[in-house]
């Protein structure tokens, strides 16, 4: 990811912030009226949930009929495993960015990446020169997925405190953090979907 795909993906992120902001002091009332507001919408019944507000559950579709979101505990309670998965996945094994290894016995090489720059790649005897090129794309694909995860998480830490400021809550920052994992999650799916970035492979949520 370049520094032009960031300014786009940080901007679609102000955007929905912003957006959040609006919903929060208008109402928690969300109104589906729009495909394109669900998402935000689901944003603003997570954030009720995390208050404890039930007035703020009330969802009026695009004729009027009003619904009621069901299972509020266990949503909050997904979502804070699905946040606690990623930041897992984003810091694992801290003292690297990637170890990526390819082939078996003779045929297999290994590499592995730190943060300062180190590198380390040990080839084996019976490494083909077509292995070589699918192990250099398979490390590629790795440290962008890795330094994709911690921008992401980044962009969390960021969003959790403009959200937090919803909640008005005790313990708003540690609830306010799967939300922005939820947000963030939110944004960089329409980024791709707007065909911004096609050519990254990486699936950072995974």
């Amino acid at each position: 990811m370049n520094a032009a795909e960031l300014v786009q993906l940080d901007a679609l992120l102000d955007a929905r912030l912003t957006a959040l902001a609006r919903r929060g002091e208008d109402g928690l009332v969300a109104f589906a009226v729009d495909e394109r507001d669900a998402a935000l919408d689901e944003l603003m019944t997570l954030i009720t949930l995390a208050r404890g507000d039930e007035r703020g559950m009330a969802v009026f579709d695009a004729g009027g009929a009003e619904r009621r979101e069901p299972g509020g505990a266990g949503r909050l309670a997904r979502l804070q495993r699905e946040f606690r998965a990623f930041v897992t996945r984003a810091l694992r094994g801290v003292s690297r960015l990637a170890v990526v290894e390819s082939g078996e016995e003779a045929a297999r090489v290994r590499t592995r990446v730190g943060w300062t720059g180190d590198l380390e790649t040990v080839v084996g005897p019976d490494v083909s020169a077509e292995l070589l090129r699918a192990h250099a794309s398979a490390v590629a694909r790795a440290l962008a997925t890795t330094l994709l995860r911690v921008r992401l998480l980044t962009m969390m830490t960021s969003a959790a405190g403009k959200i937090a400021a919803l909640l008005v809550t005790p313990g708003a920052a540690v609830m306010a953090l799967p939300i922005a994992y939820r947000c963030v999650r939110d944004v960089y799916t329409q980024w791709r979907e707007r065909g911004l970035g096609a050519e990254l492979g990486e699936t950072p949520w995974q």
